[in-house]
């Protein structure tokens, strides 16, 4: 293998110049550099292993280009990129260490859709917006049939 890249030759070749789509939402620019096996579990390997932890960390077949947003929900476990994102370059890397087990732990086989939109919809400032007048109308409605059932 040749020598490791740097940090910074590392986030250039995952995120890109100038900076890609998000591989994540696709919405947003790709600003951050995400380890599709954790550093924590990079570094453990590379120990276990007598591997050069840099040879590891920075690996560009172990990055994927990711907005802040999606990033820290990834992290914080909020909600986790699904593993259909994963790209080639990505499932060589995690075979080449062994990993699928771990990916399959971290990374849900689909998109996580019932109770994180919940979350993810009180979040939003649009649904805090005012209700519309026909609305309210539904509302004074159903309020007043449940009064006079009472």
């Amino acid at each position: 293998m040749s020598a490791p890249l740097s940090a910074r030759e590392w986030h250039a070749r995952v995120v890109g110049r100038p900076a890609r789509p998000c591989a994540v939402c696709g919405a947003r620019q790709a600003r951050q550099g995400h380890h599709v096996v954790s550093r924590e579990r990079l570094k453990q390997i590379a120990r276990d292993r007598g591997i050069p932890l840099a040879e590891l960390i920075y690996d560009p077949d172990g990055g994927m280009a990711c907005c802040e947003l999606c990033h820290s929900r990834h992290t914080s476990a909020f909600r986790r990129i699904p593993r259909s994102k994963l790209t080639a370059a990505n499932w060589r890397f995690i075979n080449r260490l062994d990993l699928d087990w771990w990916v399959m732990k971290y990374y849900p086989a689909n998109a996580q859709k019932d109770e994180n939109h919940v979350h993810l919809r009180l979040l939003q400032p649009e649904v805090h917006a005012r209700p519309s007048s026909q609305q309210v109308e539904k509302t004074a409605v159903l309020l007043t049939g449940l009064r006079s059932a009472s």
